[in-house]
């Protein structure tokens, strides 16, 4: 079908995004579809015959690429996206990250719903298990909080777990996170965690290569997915992930792309510690603290945490935290004080510790930090 040439974007940058809409199109695949036929518009407006003869798309891509070639040229995409508040950009466009276009096969085309800015060239990625324990939630709490606190952009991977701990805490200090999804941009998944997805999009961006309503078919999502979440970032920490991690992954993508890749040691008797150690011996720098990397990547001496510049609590965060103006109080006293059930406190004093307002102590006691 012709090209609507009633929109501002070339027919060469459409003609991109069609391409990359096609089920089962790898970006390796289509950068090669683009050299062999000579640009992103020749090669979607190829011959059956020619796209079939150069071998470079197996017998399903083939007939998903004819089939959304009758329907579609790029045009209906990136009006659907804009009806739902998403910015497209193609490797084309002078707006499309630059640390992304230079990453060994970086995405064609990218997804965005809230904004990356120049203040997101500084980040770091925190990424790891999603069945943490206590102990890797404490340490991508605190790691976040601290590259806030030193002008950091948080990116990860909006999966439970360490991820999420990660952008929750990056938000709860203030500061710009960004989330990669394996899925379309307008999917919800994992399931439940779009009220995060609002408030990274107004604090900084969540972001993803797949077209609108892509859904999980294949672990190599999750795989593509995690070269982004490298390739936006300075260096990645793993904070706490097995030896069969997909955080392992991340990492691996982070050195092919010249990225410093840093590990948090753990438990030597925990399997959530297993990939951390491998990482460590096989080279990945040491991470005892936020500072380590900061230091890593040469970004300031020193982290100073002005708790007068975080932002003001509000409900029940506020109530609990006057409640401790006294001194520190015991978990049951802070429910019979509150009147509100165990897990509604445990989910405030968790985001008060992530904001550096409250420390637990011995016998699930806590006060003021």
């Amino acid at each position: 079908m012709s090209l609507n040439t009633n929109h501002a974007r070339s027919d060469e940058s459409y003609a991109l995004i069609a391409l990359n809409q096609v089920q089962g199109m790898d970006p390796h695949v289509l950068f090669k579809m683009i050299e062999v036929f000579g640009s992103p518009l020749k090669a979607w407006r190829a011959p059956n015959r020619d796209i079939e003869n150069a071998g470079l798309l197996n017998n399903f891509t083939f007939e998903k690429f004819l089939d959304l070639r009758k329907i579609e040229d790029g045009v209906q995409e990136e009006d659907r996206a804009a009806e739902l508040g998403v910015d497209v950009f193609t490797i084309r466009d002078a707006s499309f990250p630059k640390k992304l276009a230079d990453i060994p096969i970086p995405p064609p085309v990218i997804y965005v719903r809230g904004n990356i800015n120049e203040k997101d060239a500084r980040a770091i990625a925190i990424v790891g298990t999603r069945r943490c324990n206590g102990y890797g939630r404490k340490v991508a709490a605190d790691f976040a909080t601290d590259f806030t606190a030193a002008g950091c952009t948080v990116v990860s991977g909006l999966a439970y777990g360490i991820d999420t701990v990660a952008h929750e805490a990056a938000l709860a200090a203030g500061g710009r996170t960004i989330s990669v999804k394996a899925v379309g941009i307008d999917v919800d998944y994992p399931a439940g965690n779009l009220s995060l997805v609002e408030k990274i999009s107004s604090s900084g961006a969540v972001v993803s290569e797949f077209p609108l309503g892509m859904k999980i078919q294949n672990k190599w999502q999750f795989r593509r997915r995690n070269r982004i979440i490298s390739g936006l970032a300075e260096a990645t920490v793993v904070v706490q992930s097995s030896r069969q991690g997909g955080a392992l992954i991340t990492a691996a993508h982070a050195e092919e792309q010249g990225k410093e890749v840093f590990a948090v040691p753990g438990d030597v008797n925990s399997p959530l510690s297993g990939g951390c150690h491998w990482l460590i011996r096989n080279g990945a720098h040491i991470a005892e603290s936020a500072q380590d990397v900061l230091e890593g990547i040469g970004i300031g001496t020193q982290v100073e945490l002005d708790l007068s510049a975080m932002p003001e609590l509000e409900g029940l965060q506020k109530e609990i935290y006057e409640i401790m103006s006294d001194g520190p109080i015991q978990f049951g006293e802070i429910c019979a004080a509150t009147g509100k059930a165990a897990a509604e406190i445990s989910s405030a004093l968790l985001l008060l510790e992530m904001k550096g307002r409250v420390k637990q102590m011995p016998g699930k006691m806590y006060s003021r930090d």
